[in-house]
């Protein structure tokens, strides 16, 4: 049945304003397969009452947290939107390659002796790279820029490419509504938090990442809990649950038996939500077909329109750079390479309310930060096992690139920087006729000096996120 095939679904996603109060996603993501998953069964009670086999009543439980997560391609342009929640936030700005940035500092107004003024908001001294806001005036490659006594020369300028820079631990403070979709209706999450990719990795050399999620609530339909008559004027739904509905948002009416309902006009199963009047109802204008209890509203599907680019490619678009510390790093002829960021989540429940959205959780908690990963390279020497063994500290880091970005001579970008490792033991096999490899795991640390453990740098043609 083609209406059920795969390729009709699509998944949609927003930045929230405040956390779990559901916004429209407009951000369409390409994305491989997704498994996030509900749990709504209920919990069995079975007093001592003198009948065994007869006396077991359902009672409606708190709902756990929806989980799981998406794969997907790591593409330039929607990927930002995952690193904003998963570090809690990026610092934007327009890209500046300078060739000197010691002496500059976060708030510095950077000047080309013209037209040409910004103000500095992120720095990244180990790659002669700062990132500015409010930037006005004509400024072009080679540019002398000048902040008080500082003097620099600008590099490939344009400006309409961004950076976006993001550290690793923070707190997850930016949550996301996300929307799946399907041929004839929709689910919607609320209150999401990014906290992993599980793992950051390349598949058929394009590189790809499982991104975890845990969402504070979900709207998959509401059940009518008051006969609607139809005709003309303002219409009140009584609903057992609007968490998850905005007002705009367009909604199918189903009917056990029947299926999807003439709604607002005859073969016409769509209709758009005037307001939220309350936590158990909404209102629209006019209504085709009366509504009876047990009715169940649910989203329709939002047509997704994609604004992305190619994907990040390993072979031939990637690099992997190994040192002694993030400043030193120098090229290594990885193989493969697999990388773990988490944070890791704990929900909670409170009495928070009596209706059906109350039952999920009411926050969730963030405890603890863990980052690793693994390569591998064909077995030369024993600089590796040194290094386990004296529990050298080492910075590494991948680099990929993609495609230019339209004719500014700059290209999508992303850097993974880990600025303190410890190889743990790795796996150095034989097997018949085979190249020997060497597996390396490392785990990261937390680095004083730079004040992360990982630092991530993304560059595209998205001047937010």
């Amino acid at each position: 049945m083609p209406e059920t095939y795969s390729r009709l679904g699509s998944i949609l996603i927003k930045k929230e304003t405040t956390e779990n109060v559901a916004v429209i996603p407009n951000v369409s993501i390409p994305f491989n397969d997704e498994d996030i998953a509900d749990d709504y069964g209920p919990i069995a009670s079975q007093p001592v009452q003198g009948n065994r086999a007869m006396n077991i009543r359902a009672l409606g439980k708190a709902f756990p947290a929806p989980v799981g997560g998406l794969n997907l391609n790591v593409e330039p342009k929607t990927f930002g939107h995952f690193l904003n929640s998963i570090c809690g936030g990026v610092t934007s700005g327009v890209y500046f390659s300078l060739s000197d940035v010691d002496d500059l500092s976060v708030g510095a107004v950077l000047s080309n002796g013209s037209t040409g003024a910004a103000t500095v908001a992120a720095i990244l001294t180990d790659k002669l790279v700062v990132l500015c806001t409010s930037v006005s005036g004509d400024w072009a490659t080679g540019n002398t820029v000048t902040s008080g006594s500082h003097s620099s020369t600008l590099g490939t300028f344009s400006s309409t490419v961004y950076g976006h820079l993001c550290s690793l631990p923070n707190n997850i403070d930016v949550t996301y509504s996300l929307q799946k979709n399907y041929k004839d209706r929709a689910i919607r999450y609320m209150g999401i938090k990014f906290h992993a990719i599980d793992a950051f990795a390349q598949s058929d050399n394009i590189m790809t990442a499982g991104v975890k999620l845990m969402a504070r609530s979900a709207f998959h339909g509401a059940r009518v809990l008051a006969a609607v008559t139809a005709g003309a004027g303002s219409k009140t739904i009584t609903l057992d649950q609007t968490q998850g509905l905005v007002a705009s948002d367009s909604i199918k009416v189903y009917r056990q038996g029947t299926g999807f309902l003439d709604f607002s006009a005859a073969s016409v199963t769509t209709h758009t939500i005037n307001s939220i009047i309350a936590e158990t109802s909404i209102n629209i204008t006019n209504l085709q077909t009366a509504l009876a209890i047990g009715d169940i509203i649910v989203l329709a599907p939002i047509t997704p329109s994609y604004s992305i680019d190619d994907e990040f490619v390993w072979i031939g678009g990637s690099q992997i750079q190994l040192g002694s510390s993030r400043t030193s790093l120098a090229d290594i002829d990885v193989q493969d390479y697999s990388m773990i960021i988490t944070s890791e989540l704990e929900e909670r429940h409170a009495a928070q309310g009596t209706n059906f959205a109350d039952r999920f959780p009411s926050d969730l908690l963030e405890k603890g930060f863990t980052a690793n990963g693994t390569f591998t390279l064909h077995n030369e020497n024993e600089d590796f096992y040194r290094l386990l063994r004296k529990n050298t500290d080492q910075a590494i880091e991948l680099y990929t690139r993609g495609n230019q970005i339209g004719s500014t001579g700059l290209y999508y970008s992303l850097y993974v920087q880990f600025a303190n490792v410890q190889f743990q033991a790795y796996d150095l096999n034989i097997t018949q006729d085979d190249i020997i490899d060497e597996e390396v795991p490392f785990e990261s640390y937390y680095d004083t000096t730079a004040g992360y453990c990982v630092r991530i740098l993304l560059i595209n043609d998205t001047s937010t996120y």
